[in-house]
């Protein structure tokens, strides 16, 4: 019997030893780390144009040949966007030169239209985000209208014999409605022609648009610069179509949080 009551006693305060032991470290972690810790390393590049200037985020430089390219608060949810008024087909964008060439790069943006039917008269296009191999073009988001409304997207990429590559899809896009872009590029490290190995993805709204696994662009798959917002435009220019754009960022991988 009192083997038994020693037994449980022992037991008792193993308990108690135990239970003091995680508590203090429970509280140690807490009082060590604070809040948990974001998954994601920082950001590359990011601008939100919220401090009311085009290029004050830390772009490189601005195209806009026709003055249509300004930091405005009207048409969206947030504070202030990066806002062109497409009243005319000239370039106007941002460009952002890169501090070294990455062969795998990630970007995330909104863009809102104010209209998306009667904006052109065919199959017209409006490039928004070209990256660049040196001077060469590499790769680019195409949206494109059919039958006259914005309803489709596409990517073209150089491939190593330097013809364009099309992939995309139709999509439903609707006015006033901000819509998330995601872009993903793994360059191709088989020097060999027609046997890619590289990886581009395109996202809108979490739907994919393009998912491609062999991506055949070792020769221009190296980015180190990026245009960002009218670089071509074939849409009309009578619609008074205004375009929005917020939230840019620039990642070297897929962590979003």
């Amino acid at each position: 019997m009192k083997i038994i009551k020693s037994t449980i006693i022992f037991c008792f305060l193993l308990a108690v030893l135990f239970t003091e032991s995680f508590s203090s470290t429970q509280s140690f972690i807490i009082l060590q780390g604070g809040s948990a810790a974001s998954p994601c390393a920082a950001d590359a590049f990011s601008s939100d144009w919220d401090i009311g200037s085009t290029t004050g985020d830390g772009w490189t430089s601005e195209t806009d040949t026709a003055g249509i390219l300004s930091v405005t608060g009207a048409g969206d949810t947030y504070p202030l966007a990066l806002h062109i008024s497409h009243t005319s087909t000239s370039p106007a964008y941002l460009l952002k030169n890169m501090p070294s060439a990455k062969t795998t790069v990630a970007f995330e943006w909104y863009m809102l239209f104010d209209d998306v039917t009667a904006i052109s008269a065919s199959e017209n296009v409006f490039d928004s985000l070209l990256l660049y191999d040196g001077p060469d073009t590499s790769i680019q988001v195409r949206l494109t209208t059919v039958a006259g409304n914005l309803a489709a997207a596409r990517i073209q990429y150089k491939d190593d014999s330097g013809s364009w590559v099309n992939r995309g899809t139709n999509f439903a896009f609707a006015a006033n409605t901000w819509y998330r872009f995601r872009l993903y590029c793994v360059a191709d490290t088989n020097a060999a022609f027609g046997a890619g190995n590289g990886k581009i993805q395109l996202q809108i709204n979490d739907t994919y648009i393009v998912n491609e696994n062999t991506v055949d662009n070792n020769a221009y798959g190296s980015i180190d610069s990026y245009k960002f917002g009218q670089e071509e435009s074939t849409l009309s220019t009578t619609a008074g179509l205004d375009i929005y754009y917020d939230d840019f960022r620039e990642r070297d991988d897929l962590c979003w949080d």
